[in-house]
């Protein structure tokens, strides 16, 4: 801490410390130089129990991990789509549209389509839905990266159903073997 505090600079960190009772805590400390054009001053020290903030944050850590492994263990394409654009998805997402890790995420959900109309119609079928209050549920002919196109269904609903323009959750399922065998009877 001295390189800091002998410069005039706050200390901050965020420890692990024992109290007298032999107990652990998460500790945040923040140390001043009293006066820092004469260090033999001393220092002041503040220091903020984080123990339950840090128990919270792990707590969220392993919930998002829990909810990632439940996404990534689906069969069907899952992803979370907020003003046009595809945030995050899971695993089944990427490989059904042909994408790497990572690399659908902040992509506009019209690279999916097969072009400017279809996906116009999907979007103003899918507002109407969640203006009703309705799951948008549907069949589209979808574009995956290399341009190659497959038959999807879709299923999508607002996170929150009072804010039909918000963020919303999607399905995929690939039905192109079925649409060809209805096609083929």
């Amino acid at each position: 801490a001295y390189p800091f505090l002998s410069t005039g600079k706050a200390y901050k960190t965020e420890i692990e410390m024992r109290r007298a009772d032999n107990t652990r805590l998460w500790a945040q400390l923040i140390g001043y130089m009293v006066n820092p054009a004469d260090t033999t001053q001393g220092t002041i020290w503040v220091i903020e129990d984080r123990t339950e903030h840090k128990r919270a944050e792990e707590a969220l850590r392993n919930a998002l991990l829990e909810n990632q492994a439940i996404l990534d263990s689906a069969v069907l394409g899952i992803s979370v789509v907020e003003k046009g654009y595809n945030l995050r998805c899971n695993t089944k997402m990427e490989e059904l549209f042909g994408y790497a890790p990572g690399e659908m995420n902040h992509l506009s959900v019209q690279a999916f389509y097969a072009d400017r109309d279809a996906w116009q119609a999907a979007r103003a079928a899918t507002a109407q839905d969640f203006r009703a209050g309705r799951v948008s549920a549907a069949e589209y002919q979808l574009v995956r990266k290399d341009g190659s196109r497959f038959w999807g269904r879709l299923s999508g609903r607002p996170f929150d159903l009072t804010q039909p323009g918000g963020r919303s959750v999607w399905m995929v399922d690939d039905i192109t073997e079925r649409r060809q065998a209805a096609d083929a009877i």
